[in-house]
């Protein structure tokens, strides 16, 4: 069974498409979380970036989960080298997640990570030449 995801701020739920209908998950580190991303895995799991707790906090989040639709569990990965907010995070075709750009501070970040969902752990790439303005932050397509 495949499952879709979709993170709101306060709930996290799981479209279930054989049950035509949406499910609470489990919780997550950071239940009031917002302009995170939240990225399909070849697996089926979920990893969760970055993000802030509340629109009044403008404070960048550097934490990452992963959700295990099996379970209906979170699980804490090792967080980011950098604290992002609006950034991408786009599933590679080797089944890695790059996660780019992003805002934290007040400032824009040219920084760029990639998660590896079987080890868990996150390698620092080059950055970009320069920051992109938040309006021009796109999804790459690898």
């Amino acid at each position: 069974m495949k499952i879709f995801q979709c993170l709101f701020a306060f709930y996290a739920l799981a479209l279930i498409p054989a049950e035509a209908g949406w499910a609470a998950t489990g919780s997550m580190s950071y239940q009031n979380r917002f302009d995170h991303t939240s990225t399909l895995l070849k697996d089926g799991r979920v990893l969760v970036t970055g993000g802030r707790t509340s629109y009044n906090n403008y404070t960048a989040l550097n934490s990452a989960e992963i959700y295990n639709p099996i379970t209906n569990q979170w699980l804490s990965m090792p967080p980011m080298a950098s604290n992002r907010v609006g950034h991408t995070a786009t599933l590679l075709d080797d089944g890695r997640v790059i996660v780019i750009g992003g805002a934290y501070d007040n400032s824009i970040t040219s920084a760029v990570e990639i998660f590896d969902p079987n080890s868990g752990q996150w390698v620092k790439s080059a950055n970009l030449n320069k920051p992109l303005p938040p309006k021009l932050w796109v999804k790459f397509v690898i």
